[in-house]
């Protein structure tokens, strides 16, 4: 027998049931005896009811589980870690598919299970969800974190994975692909965070030999910080490979052409591009001349033009004082 929920208990699994509402995918969220304690309405009207005939109900009551799904919920308690999938009886002749990784996981004094529309989009999954609300925030926080380290470069980040993510939607990529990214324009810095305070805080142009090489080193630490990070992408190979240019001249490992993923071409062209157009303490913004110079003439073997003609394309729109003849 249940025990009566207090109404912290109460309060905290509303904002739990909020909170999992936001995912973008087709899901129900099942407790441990087969109650429906959440769900979205784009689900209730796959089913063919509204979301408020679903909330609350124990589905093995309802006429819209298979009879396969009612035995497999009857298991469940005892296959705690078991993948599974359960299909419900849809408003169209194709019965609905959901299926979960198997994990309970316990709020409170509940133990819920969740089960993700089979047919959803793969990148609009839980897994998407989270780290597009959740990661994102702390992605944000490290890097305000090294922009504070370095204030000549404040808002950078934010600004390259900006330029970056246009690009990628320009170039027609895939979600999950703009999502990369976004996440490697506000990280690819994050190295930094290792650097002397000294060595970054130096103007353009003032360093030594020695120190230049120092602040080079933080690609590698970058990727050492996020290589063990289990995004579903390759985040910490991207921003390893932001300095590297097509023909070989880049760092640290003089990779070239086809050797450098698309998606760190990318970013290398919005580091830049928004290196050159932003004002510094040093210096004020630069404008298309230096940008031309710089990724057009002097950068023609360095970058891929397409990018750039893109990426010139975006602060021409954003930033047009700069680009006035």
């Amino acid at each position: 027998m249940m025990m009566k929920e207090t109404q912290s208990e109460k309060n905290l699994y509303s904002e739990v049931f909020k909170l999992i509402g936001m995912f973008p995918s087709n899901f129900l969220l099942l407790d441990q005896t087969g109650v429906i304690l959440e769900t979205d309405r784009e689900t209730a009207e796959k089913i063919g009811l509204k979301k408020k005939d679903l909330v609350g109900k124990k589905i093995q009551d309802m006429d819209i589980l298979s009879s396969e799904g009612k035995t497999a919920l009857r298991g469940q308690e005892k296959a705690e870690k078991a993948k599974m999938h359960i299909d419900i009886r849809g408003k169209e002749e194709k019965p609905l598919r959901f299926e979960t990784s198997g994990e309970f996981f316990e709020i409170g004094a509940r133990k819920m299970r969740l089960f993700i529309f089979k047919d959803s989009d793969p990148v609009k999954t839980l897994e998407a969800a989270f780290y597009k609300e959740l990661v994102e925030n702390t992605i944000s926080a490290i890097s305000k974190a090294v922009e504070l380290k370095d204030p000549y470069t404040f808002g950078h980040g934010i600004r390259v994975a900006e330029i970056a993510e246009s690009i990628g939607d320009r170039l027609e990529l895939s979600e999950d692909k703009r999502l990369l990214l976004r996440f490697s324009g506000k990280l690819h810095d994050i190295g930094k965070l290792a650097i002397p305070v000294e060595i970054l805080t130096k103007p353009f142009g003032t360093r030594s030999g020695l120190e230049i090489k120092l602040l080079q080193d933080h690609v590698n630490r970058s990727y050492e910080i996020l290589k063990d990070i289990n995004f579903p992408f390759p985040l910490a190979e991207v921003v390893y490979q932001h300095h590297e240019r097509l023909d070989g001249s880049g760092y640290p490992r003089g990779l070239q052409g086809g050797e450098i993923l698309i998606e760190s071409q990318i970013v290398a062209v919005s580091d830049v591009l928004d290196a050159i157009t932003t004002h510094r303490p040093y210096r004020v913004a630069r404008g298309v001349k230096e940008a031309w110079q710089e990724l057009v003439v002097d950068g023609k073997k360095k970058y891929d033009q397409k990018i750039v003609e893109i990426a010139l394309d975006i602060i021409k729109e954003t930033k047009k004082d700069l680009f006035k003849v």
